[in-house]
């Protein structure tokens, strides 16, 4: 009787595509924000009135802050309070911020598998109290770049400036702004930022703030096979059914008697 090959190496094969074909794939994912060319003009709304503008900046405090989460637990988390930059890498991925008097920067990136739920995340801001004459004005101004690229559905990127200011006279609001701009899942633009908080016949006192954050992450939805590799898979199925029709075959022929006989086996690459 002759003994039939094994079919453990095509099994072998046919196992490894079907492992290929679910593990995740890698994703890159980034975002970014920055506030540049940041200005404080002083105003003078009643030049006629023998009263100099003036404008008294106090309380001056930036702050940055970084941090990275798996599976809704922070793992590492990091502040930096004054100017300066912060970064900070990880296995998948990493973080900075950039902040001076006249510009904030914070970008995020994640590179790493699809089939899980990731996130890392950048941000800083900056605030200042003031003081104002009569009839002054204070404008702001900055121009706001936003970024966000993530590849596909299983992935999230964003990116956020909040830029804000309130000014009080005699106890009641007088002049205030609420701005923000974000960027989620539509590429690079700019905008373009210009507010203004002014008093009356009064001196009266204010502050603003802006704030940034870049955020990039990966929320747990499985990875789809490429083309390629479902391409593979069939063939495997195809070599496992091929093996088992001949296995049959062979078993049904093996007490008939042959002159000579000849064994192929099949060893992957």
């Amino acid at each position: 009787m002759l003994k039939h090959p094994s079919g453990f190496p095509a099994r072998l094969c046919v196992a490894g595509l079907l492992l290929s074909s679910f593990s995740a794939h890698a994703l890159t994912v980034r975002s970014s924000v920055h506030i540049r060319n940041l200005t404080i003009d002083v105003i003078d709304l009643r030049p006629d009135d023998g009263v100099a503008p003036g404008a008294e900046f106090r309380g001056l405090k930036t702050d940055s802050h970084l941090s990275y989460t798996d599976y809704r637990n922070v793992h590492d988390s990091v502040w930096k309070h004054g100017d300066g930059d912060l970064q900070r890498t990880w296995t998948d991925g990493g973080a900075q911020t950039h902040t001076t008097p006249t510009t904030l920067a914070a970008s995020a990136i994640y590179d790493g598998p699809a089939q899980t739920n990731r996130s890392i995340y950048a941000g800083n801001t900056y605030g200042v109290s003031f003081s104002l004459a009569p009839n002054t004005a204070l404008r702001f101004s900055a121009a706001i770049d936003l970024g966000a690229s993530p590849p596909d559905a299983s992935a999230n990127a964003s990116s956020l400036a909040i830029l804000s200011g309130r000014f009080e006279e005699e106890q009641w609001l007088y002049s205030s702004f609420d701005v923000d701009y974000r960027s989620n899942q539509d590429g690079v633009g700019t905008r373009l930022f210009s507010r203004t908080l002014q008093t009356g016949e009064n001196q009266g006192s204010g502050s603003f703030t802006f704030w940034t954050g870049a955020y990039a992450g990966i929320h747990g939805v499985p990875a789809v096979p490429e083309p390629s590799t479902c391409a593979m898979l069939l063939a495997g199925l195809g070599l496992v059914a091929w093996r088992a029709t001949h296995t049959v075959s062979d078993m049904a022929i093996s007490d008939r008697a042959w002159p000579c006989s000849t064994t192929f086996r099949f060893f992957p690459t």
